[in-house]
């Protein structure tokens, strides 16, 4: 007798899309070193790329399954919205974080469709993790920037805070994509 599988049992997010989204964290990280490191526009430039090919990456996988792209269509998306993306970083390098903010929002919002539309079989609980804590990490990012709570001389820094919870939020969006039957 041969086993198939059932449809549930099948996972919906392939190696591929892991392997993507895992180069746009190896490049958040290089980046972001890279820029803390030298502090210059080049390192700028790669810390923020990083999380715009993270923000992008959430978007179009987005798109691909509400319209069932083909993969060819999808590569070109993700590669022509990044293309856009660093030229107006380069071009309007003040407009970075409202732009990231802007992508990542678009993203959400094309998830929730997405999930609303073709209710799949997903532990959102992971999503709504992942957005609390980033939310949590923007705040003291803020807080820690403007100088209302900062420590500059402690070794618990809020930008330390702000990169360390943005990676664990990372990791619970992959949880999320991956627990998608």
């Amino acid at each position: 007798m041969i086993l198939l599988a059932k449809p549930k049992d099948i996972k919906r997010l392939s190696y591929g899309y892991s392997l993507i989204m895992g180069i746009a964290c190896l490049i958040i990280g290089i980046g972001s070193a890279f820029y803390h490191a030298s502090l210059t526009f080049i390192g700028q430039f790669f810390d923020v790329f990083g999380m715009f090919l993270l923000a992008t990456f959430m978007l179009v996988y987005s798109i691909e399954r509400i319209y069932n792209l083909r993969l060819t269509t999808t590569i070109m998306l993700f590669l022509l919205f990044n293309i856009f993306l660093s030229g107006l970083q380069i071009a309007i390098p003040d407009t970075r974080r409202y732009v990231f903010a802007v992508v990542l929002i678009v993203a959400l919002f094309f998830e929730s469709y997405f999930r609303i539309k073709y209710k799949p079989q997903i532990e959102v609980r992971w999503l709504r993790y992942g957005i609390g804590l980033l939310t949590v990490a923007y705040s003291i990012w803020i807080l820690d920037n403007t100088r209302v709570l900062c420590f500059e001389n402690s070794l618990l820094q809020g930008h330390a805070v702000w990169h360390i919870l943005g990676a664990i939020s990372v990791l619970f969006l992959h949880r999320y994509y991956a627990s998608e039957i």
